[in-house]
């Protein structure tokens, strides 16, 4: 089975998307097809041994459509032409609209031209206005009749219909002034046909530039990548295109410059700013063994690195893939919108039948009737409800991509939304998963001395715990003695001779079975118990001489996490295969409501299974390979991006940079989103409800107003536009917790007080500050890359971040060394302008 994501262009509202599945999967071969009108896209999974690209947009040809699998095109030009010919229609549209207006408005024409005096020229210039207008939308024209007889109506059939109307009924006014009846210049509506073409066709314009706007988020992330690489080739380093590098290849990048692929680094370090990947906002310290993400910007030191992903492996395509899918893909409120719209069209062709012939039979003359049918077919168009949802998820999905949060579809942004129960893994996702060494228990207080010999034993040791001895020890500058006869006493600890004595290490029960008295260091070994930690009695010449307590630490930020999960109302649930008290201990340190320990994987499935039951919507939020059954299970995974590929493919979303708090901005930016499309599809329905009973004439009946045809094509304009620019919103939305970094805090060491200062100032730390500095003239990555260069090459300068979409340089120096004048300066000399 292959996947293809290609464009369809000529689709004009959410019925149109709706025959085009139909006709894509009416495919021997097509497993799945979802076409989102406003996106243009189709994703299609189908049997490439069945069916080719050609077979498809052949598929889409036959239905009316025309398919486009470049992905480069020459989008420019297309617009220009679309803005010309818009811009043409209203011109012409307004010509006619105020050639025909003004005698009603009390404008005196010469008697050669007015409707009275020559009733035939002043016809005519209606004619001649008109028909270009109808001319330049064909398009509209084509397509509404040919899905009207295929008795599968669109938005199109709606215009085509009520415009073909009200051009026709004026065609037989102008027969009837041709053969002298000057009373029918006063009962013509070709102003009502070219207005209502020219306002769809100005909305529809306006709606695909604020369209262009909700996708922003994948071309934000193509740009990352740079064009060109610095390359080892023949033993000399030399540039070539991004696209020519290889995974092996030995790629040099300088201070500001952005890394081409995946890789590690094998030569030099730097602090490397992700934000762009992982939504974090500090640059991170690397050297060489670290991995580097393609897309991310160099800090202020040189580095190679050994190409690992290139292409499509690489981690930047791979989340381009992934927000191109969820942007594509349908969310179950989606549904709501289909099932209304496919029997909504049909249903406003009969109420503009009904209602014309109500008032025919009610004495009303034929160009009221006409103006009602006209009216109701106009403002019915259902554009807004085919836009509704669509124009949310992409936004959302695509700024939640900005934030390192990757939702795989629109189901799984949607599902976000409702969770109200957050189960947590314990190891790798709350705490490191790597232990470390937390006290040092000695009887005679001589702690380093009983590190020192632990530490002699444990570095003949592969294990984690030997490791974490030996790691410590390095870090308290402890030397280390030769152990003779190290012996591995499997599932207990190691033995061995250190200076002439015995020595051992392990578990207090090695002590125990070597005659080793335990009774001097068993309030230790206790204090270690209840707090979870796992223990290493050490004992000399066959007296006990204190342990050491190792645990696994808890992320940093895994508390905060919690809490702001907390404050939206989910209630925490920690999962674990760990014991009780080591358990107990962490959800403790972390303030998780719930712990449920010592439970094998299948288990976390079967308890991800019981909270559903009990009416709990479940995010499992997990790292590694035995978390996979139960992020399968919730109704939402997800997998924190440092964890397994296992995980990470099992989940619905991922946190890029592993940081466990975007898990509360996953939800935050769900809640949004479904709330935004909730807003739009109330706008789309209650637009619908309110139109119809004035165009059908309901108000003009009960003594109110009658909607005339023009103003019913603004209105269904207008409301499109509405629900695009406020699917736009998302694009500004922050999670409280970044809304909240924004403020910082100064710290004065003299007075030891804290001082929280507006959003925008100036963080001090010892001499280190932070600035933004608005910057007006980058245009690219490329502007980026360069403002960055030189701005990282003053001395004092720690990190650099320059940004095309903000049009800022966020930068952190040392004022003692460089001055924020000199950095604006930088920055000025490569000539762009920086805002004061």
């Amino acid at each position: 089975m292959k996947n293809v994501i290609f464009n369809i262009d000529g689709m004009s509202c959410v019925v149109c998307s709706g025959t085009c599945k139909k006709a894509l999967l009416a495919l021997d071969g097509v497993k799945r097809a979802d076409v989102n009108f406003a996106s243009g896209k189709a994703v299609v999974e189908y049997d490439d041994k069945k069916l080719t690209e050609d077979d498809l947009a052949a598929a889409v040809a036959k239905a009316g459509y025309k398919a486009r699998f470049e992905k480069k095109t020459e989008e420019k030009p297309k617009a220009d032409k679309e803005f010309v010919f818009t811009l043409l229609r209203v011109v012409l549209g307004a010509a006619l609209l105020l050639w025909s207006m003004l005698p009603m408005l009390g404008v005196p024409y010469p008697s050669a031209i007015s409707p009275e005096g020559n009733p035939f020229v002043y016809s005519l210039v209606q004619i001649i206005l008109c028909v270009p207008v109808m001319a330049l939308s064909y398009k509209i024209y084509f397509r509404g009749y040919r899905n009207l007889f295929r008795l599968d109506p669109n938005m199109d059939s709606l215009v085509a219909v009520s415009t073909t109307a009200a051009f026709v009924y004026s065609v037989y006014g102008f027969v009837l002034i041709c053969g002298g009846d000057a009373h029918a210049a006063h009962q013509l509506y070709f102003e009502s046909a070219a207005v209502i073409l020219a306002l769809i066709s100005l909305g529809k314009y306006l709606e695909n530039r604020a369209l262009k706007k909700t996708g922003k988020a994948i071309e934000e992330l193509t740009r990352l990548a740079p064009d060109y690489a610095t390359v080892l080739r023949d033993g000399a380093f030399v540039q070539v295109s991004s696209s020519e590098v290889v995974a092996g290849d030995v790629v040099r990048v300088a201070a500001g410059e952005s890394f081409c692929c995946d890789g590690i680094i094998i030569k030099g370090s730097s602090a490397i700013q992700e934000s762009m990947i992982t939504g974090e906002s500090l640059p991170v310290d690397k050297t060489v063994g670290d991995n580097v993400i393609g897309g991310t910007i160099n800090g202020n030191g040189v580095v190679e690195f050994k190409a690992t992903g290139v292409g499509a492996d690489t981690m930047l395509s791979k989340i381009i893939t992934l927000v191109e899918n969820a942007q594509n893909s349908r969310a179950p409120i989606a549904k709501l919108a289909d099932k209304v719209s496919k029997v909504f069209v049909p249903a406003v062709m009969a109420i503009a039948v009904i209602a014309s012939v109500i008032w025919a039979i009610v004495g009303k003359d034929s160009a009221f009737v006409i103006k009602i049918f006209v009216s109701v077919l106009t403002i019915a168009c259902p554009c807004a409800l085919g836009l509704a949802t669509p124009t949310a998820i992409i936004t959302g999905s695509g700024n939640g991509a900005k934030m390192g949060v990757l939702f795989k579809n629109a189901e799984a942004l949607e599902q976000t939304a409702h969770v109200n129960t957050v189960v947590f893994d314990k190891t790798g996702t709350i705490t490191e998963g790597v232990p470390r060494v937390v006290r040092v228990y000695a009887v005679d207080g001589d702690e380093n001395g009983l590190l020192a010999l632990c530490a002699s034993l444990e570095s003949s040791s592969a294990h984690p715990l030997a490791k974490a001895v030996t790691d410590h020890a390095k870090e308290k500058g402890v030397a280390v003695t030769a152990a003779e006869g190290v012996e591995n006493l499997s599932g207990f600890g190691l033995s061995a001779t250190v200076e002439g004595k015995k020595v051992l290490c392990g578990k207090s029960a090695l002590l125990t079975q070597n005659g080793v008295d335990i009774t001097p260091i068993q309030k230790y070994l206790d204090e270690c118990y209840d707090s979870g930690s796992s223990v290493i009695a050490v004992a000399e010449g066959g007296k006990a001489l204190g342990c050491i307590a190792l645990a696994d630490g808890v992320k940093q930020n895994a508390a905060e996490a919690v809490e702001a999960l907390k404050k939206l109302g989910v209630k925490t649930v920690m999962l674990t295969g760990d014991n009780a008290k080591a358990a107990a201990y962490i959800a403790k340190q972390v303030g998780i409501d719930e712990v449920v320990s010592e439970v094998l994987p299948e288990g976390k499935a079967d308890k991800i299974k019981q909270l559903k039951e009990s009416g709990a919507y479940v995010a499992m939020v997990g790292d590694g390979i035995n978390d996979a059954p139960a992020l399968t299970e919730a109704q939402v995974g997800i997998a924190v991006g440092e964890g397994s590929d296992v995980a990470i493919e099992s989940a619905d979303v991922v946190l890029v940079g592993g940081d466990v708090r975007a898990v509360a901005d996953a939800i935050e930016l769900g809640r949004a989103t479904l709330r935004n499309v909730k807003e739009n599809l109330f706008w789309a329905f209650i637009y619908n409800v309110l139109g119809i009973p004035f165009a059908c004439g309901v108000v003009y009946a009960l003594g109110g107003v009658l909607l005339s045809p023009m103003i019913a094509g603004l209105a269904m304009s207008c409301s499109s536009v509405c629900v695009v620019l406020n699917a736009l919103r998302l694009t500004y939305f922050k999670p409280k917790r970044l809304k909240n970094a924004q403020k910082c805090v100064i710290i004065d060491e003299k007075e030891q007080q804290s001082e929280v200062c507006t959003a925008g100032c100036p963080l001090k730390k010892d001499n280190v500050m932070k600035s933004e500095i608005k910057v007006n003239g980058m245009m690219c990555a490329h502007c980026e890359a360069r403002v960055n260069k030189a701005v990282l090459a003053l001395d004092g300068v720690k990190s650099c971040q320059a940004s095309v979409a903000n049009g800022s340089v966020n930068v952190e120096y040392d004022e003692s060394k460089v001055s924020l004048q000199a950095i604006k300066d930088a920055i000025k000399a490569q000539d762009y302008e920086v805002v004061d």
